[in-house]
């Protein structure tokens, strides 16, 4: 109805408003492009009812092309029994202007033009070309909607017979039915009473209770539940439960479908909560399979047992972390635990001790100590004491124990924890501590002493060298002072080392080539190797960085090595061979840690000023410098005390110049070493750090 309203009027604006030739074509193009796609047919008749307009959808539906249909009446489209009626109504609308169709859609008959009638929906308007007054018709086939309004109501009418020959029988049906539903529902409101006062007992439990379908839906839950998980219709279980949005993978709880068997689990929920799950078999009012889940929050119970489980954890950590040793003994005085790692150290295992009383392990000989302080623990009092015990490989040690006893809920005594503590580092170092008091004192004295000495040396040496200068000295009297001025110099070399000793100087380090400095030492020594017939040799690297040293302190530490050696081959060696000094340089990365050793490193084993903590790591680069003899070596019991002040085994020797050496090295941050070699001789080595030390 619109589009043929629409089509008179772009008709009727084109021509009044006088368009151009160009723009009545393009809008004469666009209208036709719209009609011609329409799926009606769309028909113009003037006011005699000739057809002037006809789209090729006309065509389809009433079978006349363009050509044999434009100019004819429109009377031809219609049965002769609607002709006469159409001509009088064109007539009385020109006349009156008044029309029972124009405006509104119509269904009527058409015809083919092959003669068949159908029934067609009409839509009609009227417009003005000019003066002339024109009508638009759209006209759709209608046929297969009547026809299927004619198949329903053929339908329709089957059904209502259908339907009163049924009602007659429904009718006695629906009697019998009434009366199986009341029985049913008397029993339903029996059972419905029955499964509410179980809902309202279930409701007074302080645990999760609900049921669950198979298809996840929860059928009924508790108050407890409903609390922790808000309204249950609304929701899967898999999404109250656990707020996932598909079945959980693995579902334990659905396991009793398959089975039939409870089961019991552990589980979180959404509300943050562990529960101890127990699931049941269940029957539904109606035969169906359900589940009765019943859940106890464990939350605090696993907390408070986690809390237990990792203080104990800690506890053992922290305790077999300790290089102490802590025990128990039960009632029975046996050992019931033990931890620490301080067993390991006396030789034990704990395997070894567990079960066992303090005399079947370390014997009936420290027995009467420990059986005694033990006996005053059971008593009710704590008690400490020392006891010593000799181990493998770690000599002899100096054990502290610290014992209280252990009280059961009734106050009673069921046993006694112990501490062992190895306090043999404390020991030690309260005996260097000891030393080191000693040799301050000596350094005091020795400072006194040799300021003394040195200025009545120097007085004695000018009065020497006074009398060597005379004019009437003797030839023997000459010679005797001689001797005298020798001695002087003796006495001032011993002082030299007496004001190092006590007094040492600071270092004063500067880039120093370690190369140059040996070489120089080797020119101050080569006399003393003629004087003794000692062949020197030198196996010195080329590639050997320049250190961060002391060169004057190095010097003189290599000078006095050097000097020792040659001087322990004074008196020859063991087999007469060749007497050799041989002296080496390297540059290398170590190994392993070292550090000085008792025994073998030069360290003093009676924690003397000269002993030191000090290590070479592994990994550290070093220069390390060799010197060996083939001479008788050094008494094995003499050894360990070799760096020691004013220890010496050479006649007229002060027993300070090794320990000065000693000293310096550690100052360079290095590391000495000494030990005898097979079948004789000596060698000592010096580790020094290339890099990190100032």
């Amino acid at each position: 109805m619109r589009m043929a309203t629409a089509f008179g009027e772009l008709a009727a604006i084109a021509l009044s408003n006088g368009r151009t030739r160009d723009e009545l074509k393009k809008s004469e193009e666009r209208f036709r492009a719209v009609v011609q796609t329409a799926s009606d047919a769309i028909i113009n008749i003037d006011r005699e009812g000739m057809i002037t307009f006809w789209n090729e959808a006309a065509t389809e539906i009433f079978g006349y092309d363009l050509n044999e249909i434009f100019g004819r009446s429109i009377t031809c489209l219609l049965p002769e029994r609607f002709r006469k009626a159409h001509t009088d109504g064109i007539t009385r609308f020109l006349k009156t202007g008044q029309s029972k169709i124009i405006g509104t859609t119509v269904e009527m008959a058409a015809l083919r033009r092959n003669g068949e009638e159908f029934p067609v929906g009409l839509s009609l308007s009227e417009w003005k070309l000019g003066e002339e007054i024109c009508f638009t018709g759209i006209i759709r086939d209608i046929s297969i909607q009547k026809q299927m309004e004619r198949d329903l109501r053929t339908s329709m009418d089957s059904l209502e017979d259908k339907v009163r020959e049924r009602t007659a029988e429904l009718s006695e049906i629906n009697e019998i039915l009434n009366q199986k539903i009341e029985e049913r529902r008397k029993a339903e409101e029996t059972l419905e009473t029955e499964r509410q006062r179980l809902f309202s007992v279930l409701d007074e439990i302080p645990a999760s209770i609900h049921l669950l379908a198979d298809d996840h839906t929860i059928r009924f839950a508790n108050r407890y539940f409903r609390t922790q998980f808000g309204d249950y219709t609304q929701a899967p279980c898999y999404q109250i439960k656990q707020g996932n949005d598909t079945p959980c993978n693995s579902c334990r709880t659905f396991d009793v479908f398959r089975t039939g068997e409870p089961n019991e689990l552990e589980d979180w929920y959404a509300d943050g909560q562990l529960y101890r799950i127990y699931n049941y078999p269940f029957k539904d009012v109606d035969g169906s399979d359900l589940i009765l889940q019943l859940g106890i929050d464990i939350t605090k119970q696993k907390e408070a047992e986690n809390d237990l489980r990792e203080s104990e954890e800690r506890f053992k950590v922290l305790v077999n972390s300790m290089n102490d040793t802590v025990f128990t003994l039960n009632n029975d005085k046996r050992i019931k635990e033990v931890y620490g790692r301080g067993l390991e150290k006396i030789g034990y295992q704990i395997n070894e001790v567990i079960g066992k009383r303090i005399n079947q392990i370390f014997g009936d000989i420290d027995n009467p100590i420990h059986l005694q302080a033990i006996k005053k623990v059971f008593a009710g009092n704590n008690d400490v004491y020392e006891w010593q015990i000799e181990t493998s490989p770690y000599g002899k040690r100096y054990i502290q124990n610290s014992m209280a006893p252990i009280y059961d809920e009734s106050g009673s005594i069921e046993g006694l924890v112990g501490v062992a503590r190895d306090i043999t580092l404390q020991k030690t170092l309260e005996q260097q501590l000891i030393q080191t008091e000693k040799l301050m004192a000596v350094a005091q004295m020795s400072a006194m002493i040799a300021h003394e000495f040195r200025n009545a040396l120097t007085s004695l040496r000018m009065i020497l060298e006074l009398q060597m200068e005379s004019v009437t000295i003797t030839k023997s009297e000459k010679k005797a002072l001689t001797v005298a001025l020798d001695s002087v110099s003796h006495m001032e070399g011993i002082i030299t080392e007496l004001v190092d000793f006590s007094r040492p100087s600071p270092m004063t380090f500067s880039t120093v080539d370690i190369s140059h400095l040996i070489e120089e030492s080797i020119l101050l020594i080569k006399p003393h190797c003629a004087k003794y017939k000692v062949n020197l040799e030198e196996n010195l690297a080329e590639n050997i960085p320049v250190l961060r040293a002391d060169p004057i302190r190095l010097k003189e530490t290599f000078v006095n090595i050097l000097l020792n050696a040659v001087q322990a081959l004074s008196s020859g060696n063991q087999d007469n061979r060749q007497k050799k000094v041989q002296i080496e340089s390297e540059q290398l990365t170590v190994e392993k840690n070292l550090k000085n050793e008792p025994g073998n490193s030069g360290a003093p084993a009676n924690g003397s000023a000269g002993s030191s903590n000090h290590m070479i790591k592994k990994g550290t680069a070093c220069v390390r410098i060799t010197v060996s003899d083939n001479g008788s070596g050094i008494a094995e019991k003499n050894l360990k005390h070799i760096f020691d002040p004013f220890f010496t085994t050479k006649i007229g020797g002060t027993g300070l110049g090794m320990h000065i050496v000693h000293r310096t090295v550690q100052a360079h941050g290095g590391i000495i070493r000494i030990k005898n070699l097979q079948p004789g001789g000596t060698k000592i080595a010096i580790y020094l750090p290339i890099k990190g030390h100032h």
